[in-house]
């Protein structure tokens, strides 16, 4: 399966929350990039390699300083669709199992690493292309919480 830049992480389901945050001046990330809260405000930013703890997946790009951007909300019922990292395969076999999540520098989008297991972020509930190469998978967060940051 050939992935490009139009291959994002997403919501899985159209009735995903979205919630608005003010972006961290400077920040610009694009559509499905991880974001985290910053500590001591309730601005956001992209989250950097292997995150522990997000809030959720950016549904727009940075919004420019002082402008509130959406964010597809990391709760308890939200899942989400993405690309496994280049050149991997999904299986059946992968699903009920943890990984982390990769940048992936020639596309400028995130998926889903399946070769790391440690630094792990989505729990996999359904593999979309078992056995084809790039695949998608449907995973939920980890961290999820029924909480929103207040704004």
């Amino acid at each position: 399966m050939v992935v490009s830049a139009g291959n994002f992480i997403r919501p899985y389901y159209p009735s995903t929350r979205i919630h608005h945050y003010l972006a961290q001046a400077g920040s610009t990330y694009v559509p499905g990039a991880p974001v985290a809260k910053v500590t001591a405000t309730d601005e956001v930013l992209e989250a950097g390699a292997d995150p522990a703890s997000i809030v959720g997946f950016a549904a727009e790009a940075a919004p420019p300083a002082g402008v509130k951007g959406a964010v597809y909300m990391a709760d308890e019922e939200n899942e989400f669709v993405g690309h496994v990292q280049d050149a991997a395969t999904p299986l059946n076999q992968n699903i009920g199992l943890d990984y982390g999540i990769v940048y992936d520098a020639t596309n400028k989008i995130w998926r889903v690493d399946l070769s790391d297991a440690v630094a792990t972020i989505c729990h996999i509930t359904q593999v979309l292309d078992p056995g084809v190469v790039n695949g998608r998978v449907v995973f939920k967060v980890l961290n999820a919480k029924r909480k929103i940051l207040s704004s």
